[in-house]
């Protein structure tokens, strides 16, 4: 993983502020395209197999980063739906310390690979809509040569003024849709970026999804 030079002020504070847009932006997108979309949700518990499946600090530090351990800075939910898909999240954010990095991370399991195709289209085109309506410096050049994934991927480096700070990475493997917003670090080439998405994809790849009795119960 590379360090980013771009100051925490320039930057991650204001796309931690983004997220709330980007989901909205995101439900919007859905509906327009005629899904079905409760935008409530309501929390459910994860399960430890769950929880393993998320990419977090410490994957970031098999690329490099070291240092990453500020107390409560990391959240980790899971929304269910009314039309039964659900999404895990993990967000590591420690605004308090200005050179740790933002790493928001998601897998949404939708009930159809149709109604999957269409939260992967509204992901990526959400978070293009967001970051532009936030800051007008902020560049996402597309990057599919990063890392490819499942059935269908795309991958952005973000610039700032010109200069990388951060990706974004979205791929969709039948009913499974992985999201991936980094900022503070990031990966400029295919070896880092497998680095940090391939141990993670590699379990979700082994996962029993769409379903499993036990994320039924829960």
């Amino acid at each position: 993983m590379t360090v980013s030079r771009k100051g925490a002020s320039r930057t991650w504070p204001w796309l931690v502020l983004s997220l709330p847009v980007l989901a909205a932006v995101a439900a919007a997108l859905l509906m327009l395209g005629g899904v079905v979309f409760n935008a409530s949700g309501r929390s459910a518990p994860i399960s430890p197999q769950e929880r393993a499946l998320l990419l977090d600090v410490r994957d970031l530090a098999r690329g490099g980063r070291t240092g990453l351990s500020e107390p409560g800075a990391e959240q980790v939910s899971k929304v269910r739906f009314v039309d039964t898909s659900f999404e895990l999240h993990y967000l590591y954010d420690a605004p308090q310390t200005p050179e740790a990095p933002l790493l928001s991370y998601s897998i949404t399991v939708e009930p159809t690979s149709a109604s999957a195709r269409m939260t992967f289209r509204s992901k990526w085109d959400s978070t293009r809509v967001s970051l532009w309506i936030g800051a007008d410096d902020i560049a996402v050049e597309e990057r599919n040569d990063l890392y490819q994934w499942g059935d269908e991927s795309r991958s952005a480096l973000l610039r700032a003024d010109g200069e990388p700070f951060g990706n974004v990475f979205v791929a969709r493997k039948g009913q499974v849709v992985v999201y991936l917003l980094l900022a503070g670090s990031y990966f400029a080439d295919s070896a880092q970026a497998a680095a940090l998405l391939g141990h993670g994809l590699r379990k979700l790849d082994q996962a029993p999804y769409p379903l499993t009795a036990e994320t039924k119960a829960n």
